[in-house]
């Protein structure tokens, strides 16, 4: 009897950037890139409420999208392969605040009214 076997050897799965900050914005999206390990991924969200996230297949990304200011951690799990550690994202996302002044008079050096 003879036979073949064929291994392709991989590496634990990474992600690329480690980190990342991103603005608040409904039609912003962010892509962090998986490397390595069988392509068969889980995207574990520690805080829905702050962003939403998806495992692309095809380009081997997770695609993540604000929802509101905060912090998040996006852990990705191996679903073939066992590693020591499922690498993870850490995600800031951050808007800008508005302020605004709606009046506002300003005085001479003798009290009169310069400017209203």
């Amino acid at each position: 009897m003879k036979g073949e076997l064929k291994l392709n050897l991989v590496e634990d799965a990474s992600v690329d950037p480690s980190s990342v900050g991103v603005f608040n914005h409904r039609d912003n999206r962010e892509f962090v890139q998986v490397r390595d390990g069988s392509g068969y991924f889980e995207v574990a969200n520690g805080n829905p409420a702050v962003a939403e996230s998806s495992y692309v297949p095809s380009n081997q990304t997770v695609k993540v999208r604000p929802v509101e200011d905060g912090d998040v951690v996006l852990t990705v799990r191996d679903l073939c392969l066992t590693a020591q550690k499922s690498p993870s994202e850490w995600l800031n996302c951050v808007s800008i605040e508005h302020r605004y002044l709606t009046n506002f008079t300003i005085l001479s050096n003798s009290g009169a009214r310069f400017w209203s």
